[in-house]
């Protein structure tokens, strides 16, 4: 059987609101369950279904879901009348809570409205592509070395420890150590170690998101560290950056025009905004703003 979860009691109670809103135009819908008097009609699960996300929708889409589907609305009934029997819809939280839900989804209807309406020209997909062009280039690939000093255990003193040693062996690299040298003798990681700390190629994806910030913002030769991670302190030397090769437009061209078409929306949107607002006298009492706890 399906958690209780799956949809939130404010859901349920502004479905049942529009849903009594229909009954009342249209002709009475045969009946699916009756749960101590409550009903639960096959308009109803029709329209719970239908709001399910295509995924959701096909899992419940064999007989068996179907029927797990209609237990999940009488679980829901049951616990609805319980809610309003400990008087909970009548509570000033759960009240504005359903305001603000019923505001969210109206919301959301008006920007899809606007979204359906937008389209993206192939003139503006050359442009955004123009403007964008370093994102959509082959990944980008660096050439690292890295010897890693591990604490000795999970307490503060030995990360402070490391972190220390760590410190003294980039001294002594800045020093004119060689590097290959120093993570042979001392890096804790045997593998790379074996081979002067050398990991060979990585993209930005491969290597641990902090250490990958030094890292791609670094030029050859250069040394940076310590960098801690969840494995302990690195200190790192870039040997080579191997820049990644320009898409051309016709290859990336689908995923241009999402990405165009998304930021067209949005600036749609906020003009819409803008253009509302500036039509509005909106007045503001900061005096009272300033008094709110």
């Amino acid at each position: 059987m399906m958690g209780i979860g799956f949809f939130s009691v404010a859901t349920i109670l502004l479905f049942s609101l529009f849903s009594t809103f229909s009954q009342a135009e249209n002709p009475p819908s045969p009946i699916l369950a009756k749960i101590d008097g409550i009903e639960i009609t096959v308009e109803e699960f029709k329209a719970s279904f239908d709001n399910l996300p295509a995924e959701t929708k096909k899992k419940y889409s064999t007989p068996e879901g179907k029927e797990k589907f209609l237990e999940e609305l009488i679980n829901q009934k049951i616990l609805l009348k319980e809610a309003e029997n400990r008087g909970i819809p009548e509570r000033k939280e759960v009240i504005q809570q359903i305001k603000e839900a019923t505001a969210q989804i109206i919301i959301v209807h008006l920007i899809n409205e606007l979204k359906r309406d937008v389209k993206i020209t192939e003139a503006e997909a050359r442009q955004y592509y123009e403007e964008h062009k370093d994102e959509f280039r082959t990944i980008d690939q660096v050439r690292v070395r890295h010897i890693l000093i591990r604490p000795a255990s999970a307490d503060s003193d030995a990360d402070t420890k490391a972190r220390e040693k760590a410190e003294k062996i980039l001294e002594l690299i800045r020093n004119g150590a060689d590097f290959s040298t120093v993570a042979k003798q001392i890096s804790e990681d045997k593998v790379s170690g074996q081979k002067g700390g050398d990991l060979g190629y990585l993209t930005r994806e491969q290597m641990d998101p902090e250490v990958a910030r030094f890292v791609f913002s670094m030029n050859p030769g250069e040394i940076a560290g310590p960098i801690k991670t969840n494995l302990g302190y690195h200190i790192v030397k870039l040997d080579e950056k191997k820049l990644g090769d320009q898409l051309d437009f016709e290859k990336v061209e689908n995923k241009v025009r999402d990405r165009a078409l998304l930021e067209k929306q949005s600036r749609v949107a906020g003009e819409l905004l803008a253009s509302l607002k500036k039509n509005l006298k909106i007045v503001l009492d900061k005096e009272q703003l300033d008094l709110i706890k």
